[in-house]
């Protein structure tokens, strides 16, 4: 019983962590694709930017410091093309 009961819990952690894995960049590009979002409106939240990276496909990465919440894990970022945000994550 104990070691089924370990079995289940390790394949639930590991469908968890796949899961959000896979579907975090995805649900993110869909919902600035839904819901367009500027940099500038993105800044009015999080403030000045703490790293600014340029991609090799045109987009730019801007990290964010910790927007001070509790539930945040890491620095938020933005990936921008031309102004308008096309996907976002934690860092």
């Amino acid at each position: 019983m104990k070691k089924m009961l370990y079995v289940l819990s390790v394949t639930v952690f590991i469908a968890v962590y796949v899961s959000t894995y896979c579907y975090a960049g995805p649900v993110n590009r869909w919902y600035y694709g839904k819901f367009p979002a500027t940099l500038e409106e993105i800044q009015k939240t999080y403030g000045k930017p703490i790293d600014l990276q340029k991609q090799a496909d045109g987009t730019e990465k801007y990290v964010f410091a910790a927007s001070g919440n509790t539930m945040d894990l890491g620095h938020p970022f933005f990936i921008v093309k031309e102004g308008a945000v096309v996907d976002a994550g934690i860092q």
